[in-house]
């Protein structure tokens, strides 16, 4: 008797609009998921490892794309000598492209890259501990655009090897790029309620701008919504939203360095523009924190997955 498998026909395509304002307000808006793993201590190589080999081959065949893979770091002390902690950031077309996700034989049928997936799942679940589950995102990537910061038409006399900020003007000359270890921050807002679009756009157009000429890249900016049982895990608050941003640095020297960027940039009128844009943002947040992660984009390289010479009927 023929065995009766799963194989995939696809029917249309559904394209996820852009994250704006929160879940539910389009039924096929963009979703992006960060997950957080405990898995025991020395073992998070090993786990992205699997990830890679296995996990992340059926997210791209799915049509899920995986934007990052980070290991919590602590560059400030504090490290637990018990676990490593991880964090995954992936993006689906759709809070339906996501729980249709849950079950991937559904949408890739049930040959070998199924198998392999299933077998990476299960080695990665041994080096997993424990979790504090998964954020639902919506928002903006970040636009990698070009930007030209014109120049004050001013001449200088160099009087002094400068320590700290003096009085005068501070025009900026740059040395050679210092090498390090890239680092990625995820910084966590708790903002008034209802004021989102505003806190983003002046992201967008005031803060992000002058983070990339001081080298650092933003990844994007997200506000946490809150789906139904058993997908989610929070309740929203009715008095306040909350934000994460992930933004990535050369080190955290780096980091360090574009606390103080009139040091960087000089203090001309694009800094008191990006200085003003930050006072605003903090008007609108209530608290916030920062966790420091190592480890790079998943770059999504191009992948033949072949399909099997294998012929059916219909049941």
């Amino acid at each position: 008797m023929t065995d009766v498998v799963k194989a995939r026909r696809g029917d249309r395509l559904q394209i996820g609009a852009p994250g704006s304002e929160g879940y539910g307000q389009r039924a096929h808006e963009e979703l992006l998921v960060l997950r957080h793993h405990s898995l025991h201590k020395g073992s998070h190589q090993a786990f992205v490892e699997a990830s890679r080999r296995g996990v992340w081959p059926v997210y791209e065949k799915i049509g899920a794309r995986v934007v990052g893979d980070f290991k919590v770091v602590y560059p400030e002390g504090g490290e637990s000598a018990d676990h490593d902690e991880n964090y995954r950031l992936a993006r689906y077309s759709s809070f339906a492209h996501w729980e249709a996700t849950r079950r991937p034989v559904d949408l890739m049928g049930d040959g070998p890259l199924a198998s392999l997936g299933a077998e990476a799942g299960a080695l990665r679940r041994r080096y997993q501990v424990g979790s504090k589950g998964a954020w639902f995102l919506v928002g903006i990537m970040a636009p990698d655009r070009p930007l030209h910061f014109p120049v004050l038409d001013e001449t200088y006399q160099r009087i002094a090897d400068l320590e700290s900020p003096g009085a005068g003007p501070q025009p900026v000359r740059f040395d050679l790029p210092l090498p390090g270890d890239q680092l990625a921050v995820l910084r966590y807002f708790r903002i008034h309620k209802g004021v989102f679009a505003r806190f983003n756009e002046l992201s967008e157009t005031g803060v992000w701008p002058l983070m990339s000429s001081m080298g650092a890249r933003v990844l994007g900016q997200w506000r946490v919504v809150y789906p139904p049982p058993p997908a989610g895990h929070m309740s929203e608050s009715h008095e306040y939203d909350e934000v994460l941003m992930i933004t990535r640095y050369a080190s955290y020297a780096h980091w360090r360095a574009t606390r103080h960027p009139a040091m960087l940039l000089g203090d001309g009128p694009d800094v008191e523009q990006f200085n003003a844009a930050l006072a605003e943002r903090r008007g609108l947040t209530l608290e916030t924190d920062a966790t420091f992660l190592a480890g790079g984009l998943y770059h999504s390289p191009p992948t033949h997955v072949p399909a099997l010479a294998e012929r059916y009927r219909r049941l």
